[in-house]
């Protein structure tokens, strides 16, 4: 087996457990766990674009992280009514 072919396995895996636990709990962890194993599969799927994460500044990371946190403040009461944990 290719050691591509061994990652898509891996991933594939890796997203079905995901999206096991998300059926299971809806928890920001587990939605979490499901896009990092989505953007995996993205950045392999378009591999000729795949250095675009490798280039990312220490400040695209920070502006994402407090855009995300902004985010869940404003939508957190929205999940309330959903009963989703946003732990």
């Amino acid at each position: 087996m290719t050691a591509h072919a061994k990652c898509a396995r891996q991933l594939h895996e890796l997203r079905v457990n995901a999206e096991e636990k998300l059926q299971g709990k809806k928890t920001a962890a587990n939605w979490q766990s499901l896009a990092e194993v989505t953007m995996a599969c993205l950045i392999i799927f378009n591999g000729k674009r795949g250095n675009e994460v490798a280039e990312m500044l220490l400040n695209d990371l920070n502006r994402a992280r407090e855009e995300k946190h902004n985010r869940v403040e404003h939508e957190a009461p929205h999940y309330k009514k959903l009963n989703v944990s946003l732990e």
